[in-house]
């Protein structure tokens, strides 16, 4: 989905999920330079990434892919774990590749327990431009977190992956250092070609598996 086609054809619809992606990006660069800093590393004060404000995290360049292509990122979190506490080295390490992807599956399951006491009480009507803010949000978070749990470079996932793979399958992991950048860069032009979304047989299945849980479907 390209934002600047809804900016034209239905610009209240461009502001919520601009909204909803500028939020499910902050908070998941929030928390991995949050996480970092609990572990010990704290460059991420003089970084200035212990924020919520949106332009600590927003990388000009991924604004402007997601505005014309439909696809953008965040600013990475640039960590030290050189100065992670020792005694829980490894925990932190699965902690911090986690965090970006959690903050966002929490946001989901908060925004859809919203949504549920929203309709239940009919506090506004089911048409309404806040009923489909919660649900963008939730779509979006969702999207977000489990794009990211994909295991090739530079996504969490891969972070993810080196941290289980045994040393034996470890050439794995070489392989996806030097080519997942080619690699996903390659799906994302296709998916952009063919107007599809590659992805939506991950994403899809775990924003059914939400609304079920919640009772919104």
């Amino acid at each position: 989905m390209r934002l600047i086609d809804l900016l034209f054809s239905n610009p209240i619809i461009f502001i919520i999920y601009f909204t909803a992606l500028i939020y499910a990006i902050t908070i998941h660069e929030f928390f991995h330079a949050y996480v970092a800093y609990k572990a010990g590393d704290d460059a991420q004060i003089d970084n200035k990434r212990l924020s919520l404000n949106p332009l600590r995290h927003l990388d000009i360049t991924g604004l402007i892919t997601l505005m014309l292509l439909g696809i953008g990122w965040g600013k990475p979190v640039v960590i030290n774990i050189n100065k992670f506490n020792p005694k829980r080295f490894k925990f932190y390490l699965y902690m911090v590749s986690l965090a970006g992807i959690l903050s966002n599956i929490i946001s989901a399951l908060f925004f859809a327990l919203l949504l549920k006491i929203i309709l239940v009480f009919g506090l506004v009507s089911i048409n309404g431009l806040l009923i489909q803010f919660f649900i963008i949000l939730i779509n979006v978070n969702i999207v977000l977190a489990v794009f990211n749990l994909i295991p090739i470079p530079p996504l969490d996932g891969s972070k993810i992956l080196t941290l289980i793979l045994p040393k034996r399958l470890f050439f794995i992991n070489e392989f996806l250092l030097k080519y997942g950048n080619y690699m996903l860069l390659s799906i994302l032009i296709f998916s952009i070609i063919a107007n599809v979304s590659v992805f939506s047989f991950l994403y899809e299945p775990v924003v059914n598996v939400v609304y079920k849980i919640f009772g919104l479907v």
